[in-house]
């Protein structure tokens, strides 16, 4: 149980950490 709570929390850390660099390379581009 443990495992799958922080495998989730390791996902969203990930997929906040793509967002900003998405949107940090958009802002340098425009």
């Amino acid at each position: 149980m443990y495992y799958y709570l922080i495998n989730i929390m390791i996902d969203f850390f990930v997929r906040s950490l793509k967002i900003k660099v998405i949107s940090t390379s958009f802002k340098t581009k425009f």
